[in-house]
This record gives C-alpha cells, structure tokens and sequence, in this order.
C-alpha cells in the first residue's frame, strides 16, 4: 500500500484556533440556498459523537454524503479532519471504514485519496485512466481533480452517499484489474441527492 507521508504533514499546518467556513459556492449558486453559519470548532467536542457537528457539517447540504475525501490541503484546513485522522490512525492512501456513523445510522467512510499529481500519462499502476482537458490544455473549462479514490474489489459496496455506492461508478472494462482508481466529486454527490429528494 502506498504510504501517505502527506497525513503528517498537513497535520501539522492545522492551526490550533482555526475556523471552518462550511460553504459549497458551487451548490449555494445553483440552488439558491443560503450559506450555513460558521462553525467554530468546540475543543470539547470528541469526535467520536457522530451526532453532532463535528461529523455532521461533513455531509453535505443534503446531509446523506457517507463518504470523507481527505487531501492534505484539506486536513491543513480543517482542525476537525484533521482530529478524525489522528485519532482512526489513517495512514495510507485508499477507502478506510473506521466506525464513523451518520445521524441517520449510515456507515461514514474515510477516504485519503491519492494527490493527482501521482499520476503520470494516461495509466495508473496498470489502470487506464486517460487524460483529463486541462492536462493536454492550458485553458480548459474543467479543473483537474483533487486526487484518486483507491479501490479494493472488497470495497466496492462502500457507500459513497445515502443512494450511491462505489460500485455505481466503476467502468465496466478492465475487471480483472484491482485496484481500480475512481473520480468522484462529493458535491455533485450532493447534488443528486438534493434533486433526488425532490422528485
């Protein structure tokens, strides 16, 4: 397994008094919704009470995100993140499923992702993945993305939201390759689950 030194290293950047601002610009525009309220992070909040904020703010405007996407910069910018992978000993890159629950009762996964820079043409350890526009143009409409989500075969029924799996984004081909290295973005996650729950 890839040993992901950055864990320690973003650890590090957290600042002891710092605030997180949770706001998704992206789905604040789109739907209209109001931005939430800043959250100051309360040091006496033990981050094993996946009831409350600490977990919660994680989950997106809809609430049913069951997945964490952990970066370094992420990790650097969230004291909470950062507690969450002190405290489950995540080390290496890849789908960890440590205990967390949502308030409705879902398994919450922690995923530390593989930064994109990792990747070099358009293979990955054996594993096609192409290029994205921005790699072959310097000016391109989409941005890259923030890394890869490793996947084990045992890992494919692994909720990434309240309706979608892991499995539901795997391509087709290539299946006797494992790992697979997948995209996928919590807030267009997010996104489905809203209009989901409107129909």
């Amino acid at each position: 397994m890839m040993q992901v030194t950055w864990v320690r290293t973003a650890q590090r950047m957290v600042s002891a008094t710092g605030t997180v601002v949770v706001a998704l610009a992206l789905l604040t525009s789109t739907l209209g919704m109001s931005a939430p309220r800043r959250i100051t992070r309360p040091d006496s909040v033990p981050v094993t009470d996946t009831a409350n904020v600490v977990l919660s703010q994680f989950l997106g405007f809809s609430g049913k995100l069951r997945a964490l996407q952990v970066t370094p910069e992420k990790i650097g910018e969230s004291p909470e993140l950062a507690a969450i992978m002190d405290q489950y000993g995540i080390g290496e890159v890849g789908i960890h499923q440590v205990g967390l629950v949502s308030p409705a009762g879902d398994s919450v996964s922690v995923i530390a992702l593989i930064p994109f820079a990792a990747k070099s043409g358009g293979t990955f350890q054996g594993y096609r993945i192409g290029y994205w526009p921005r790699e072959r143009k310097h000016v391109s409409l989409y941005g890259l993305p923030e890394g890869f989500i490793q996947v084990e075969e045992t890992d494919q029924d692994v909720l990434l939201s309240s309706r979608f799996r892991v499995r539901d984004f795997l391509t087709k081909d290539q299946s006797t390759v494992w790992p697979k290295y997948l995209v996928v973005q919590p807030t267009l996650l997010d996104k489905l689950e809203l209009i989901a729950d409107e129909l």
